[in-house]
């Protein structure tokens, strides 16, 4: 599988449908996230409670990647994502920009940067 065959499954099981148990099989043991967010955890275990926490604000969320480019390890993906906003029923509507480092076939570590989403 290419490194943006990798990203894509993620982005499709985990943001799509909400399979968060995609983190053990996509992501090495020693995964690092670079989220700071108060109260999740680092590693695999705080990438999955980040999927939890999002989908606990935001309901039927839909990830379309619209560019992806991989080149010595490194995948670089642009999103358009949808959802609503289970306190209020707000459509919400972001773009999100990830970038990933990829060693031995797993996604090794991530950063990520979503622009206008407002989990309330």
């Amino acid at each position: 599988m290419s490194h943006a065959e990798l990203v894509r499954r993620y982005t499709e099981e985990f943001k799509n449908h909400s399979n968060f148990d995609i983190v053990d099989e996509v992501c090495a043991e020693n995964f690092v996230h670079h989220l700071p967010i108060p109260g999740i955890a680092e590693g695999r275990a705080g990438f999955k409670a980040l999927g939890q926490f999002v989908t606990g604000a935001i309901g039927d969320i839909t990830v379309t990647i619209d560019l992806i480019v991989a080149d010595h390890g490194l995948v670089a993906n642009r999103n358009r994502a949808h959802g609503t906003r289970k306190a209020d029923g707000k459509e919400m509507n972001w773009i999100e920009h990830e970038f990933w480092r990829v060693e031995n076939g797993l996604l090794a570590e991530q950063w990520s940067v979503a622009d206008g989403l407002d989990i309330g």
